[in-house]
């Protein structure tokens, strides 16, 4: 909860147990403190609840992040899975704040 160190393996790994776990719906809950973090995939059926104070930073290290290479418009591209614009998303709850 340094804001320093890498999370997404743990995240991951709590979002990929909770949905395997309970299908038809879960809460992945993130206590107070910075977490840093690069990509993660939320399932259906699950919520990603924030405690107050808590935050998920993006990381800046592209390192961090899975490069894929894939067929686009005929041809063979790489592709970065990080957010290069805005997300959409549907935030709930008191003073939340997204930072990308």
């Amino acid at each position: 909860a340094d804001n320093s160190t890498l999370n997404t393996k743990a995240i991951q790994s709590a979002i990929d147990f909770c949905g395997a776990t309970y299908p038809g719906g879960s809460t992945v809950l993130v206590p107070r403190g910075a977490f840093r973090t690069a990509s993660i995939s939320l399932r259906s059926n699950m919520r990603l609840h924030l405690e107050t104070g808590a935050g998920l930073y993006g990381s800046t290290a592209p390192k961090d992040y899975t490069i894929s290479f894939q067929w686009f418009g005929g041809r063979q591209v790489y592709n970065v899975s990080r957010p290069t614009g805005p997300v959409p998303l549907r935030l709930m709850g008191l003073r939340v704040q997204l930072r990308i």
